[in-house]
């Protein structure tokens, strides 16, 4: 597995770092990360990879779940120098929107000392804002009123999931959907979601 000899880690970095933080202070924003051109391995797509460009460094671990675990995790390894760990474990956690939703109560949900000590999913939908998704409907913080978001691609028992484990607000789990476009869009624990 070769780095990326295409991304810049200083510049490249800040520009992604900058809309996963734009994307997270307002739920349901579709951003488009600028990729250069990656050679991702299949069950990771560009926009997965730039997130964790972004956020992953030497400080941090991951946990990958799917078909292509191994090759996926050896190529964040590489890239970011993050450590693979085992998702009770994992600061940040990548998925298929179409995962069982079970992993998400073996994911750290933080404590009130420190709330912050909990994870990131990482989820690859099919498609963000497009016509056909399902769409939810996301209110709190960063959202004046309500936004809607369509996601295709996403199941949803995670949605389920995620709505009982962020019912602890400050403890829970925060979401990244990408999609094969580009396309990042955040659900932040402090958000309220319906569909």
């Amino acid at each position: 597995m070769q780095r990326e000899i295409q991304y810049d880690e200083i510049f490249d970095a800040q520009a992604h770092y900058r809309l996963v933080l734009d994307s997270m202070a307002r739920p349901g924003k579709i951003n488009v990360m600028p990729s250069p051109e990656l050679t991702t391995p299949q069950g990771i797509h560009a926009a997965g990879a730039l997130v964790g460009f972004a956020l992953l460094n030497s400080d941090v671990s991951f946990y990958v779940d799917g078909p292509s675990a191994e090759d996926v995790s050896l190529y964040l390894l590489v890239n970011t120098s993050a450590r693979p760990a085992e998702a009770e474990e994992a600061d940040y956690v990548y998925l298929d929107g179409t995962a069982a939703a079970e992993i998400l109560y073996r994911l750290k949900t933080g404590t009130l000392p420190y709330p912050e000590n909990s994870a990131t999913v990482i989820a690859a939908a099919e498609e963000l804002g497009g016509e056909n998704g399902l769409v939810l409907t996301l209110s709190g913080p960063g959202v004046d009123g309500e936004r809607q978001l369509s996601v295709a691609g996403l199941n949803t028992a995670l949605l389920e999931a995620l709505v009982t484990i962020n019912a602890e607000f400050p403890l829970g789990i925060d979401l990244v959907l990408t999609d094969p476009t580009g396309r990042i869009a955040c659900i932040p624990r402090s958000s309220r979601v319906r569909w």
